[in-house]
């Protein structure tokens, strides 16, 4: 296990024309789960149990 960082695109599911760049993602191999910070006016639609 480990981290490392990659750059991504994330779209917004319902008008495409919004997106947000993300130069450094942190990806953890070990983690459980995976977050988008707040900051980048994410917010979350649905929780998954």
């Amino acid at each position: 296990m480990g981290t490392f960082y990659v750059g991504c695109k994330i779209d917004n599911h319902i008008n495409r024309e919004k997106t947000t760049k993300v130069s450094r993602l942190l990806v953890d191999t070990g983690s459980e789960f995976t977050w988008n910070l707040s900051k980048k006016s994410i917010s979350q639609e649905r929780q998954i149990i």
